[in-house]
């Protein structure tokens, strides 16, 4: 999701309805012409955030079995422990967005 043109990982459980956000606020690089800042959201950064809610739910003893995403998130299929459900190209979570 962006905000204000910076980027973050936003989260929903769908049995609890707990919601989470983290942002992105590694600058990727700043165009010196238009003054626009591009945040690193690449693979580490997708995983670190997605472990950081997992870990978050592991620790009150809630197993996540499946995450639902878009396709950006196909290329961390391997990084997580959990099963990996992507949305086809031009389709998007709905409950998320």
């Amino acid at each position: 999701m962006f905000c204000n043109g910076k980027p973050f990982l936003v989260t929903l459980s769908r049995n609890i309805l707990f919601q989470t956000l983290q942002p992105f606020h590694r600058i990727s690089k700043v165009d010196k012409m238009s003054n626009r800042v591009t945040y690193q959201r690449g693979k580490r950064n997708i995983v670190a955030g997605i472990n950081k809610v997992l870990h978050k739910y592991g620790g009150r003893g809630i197993n996540i079995e499946n995450v639902h995403a878009d396709n950006e998130f196909a290329k961390i299929r391997d990084d997580i422990n959990s099963n990996l459900i992507c949305c086809a190209a031009n389709v998007y979570v709905e409950r998320i967005e």
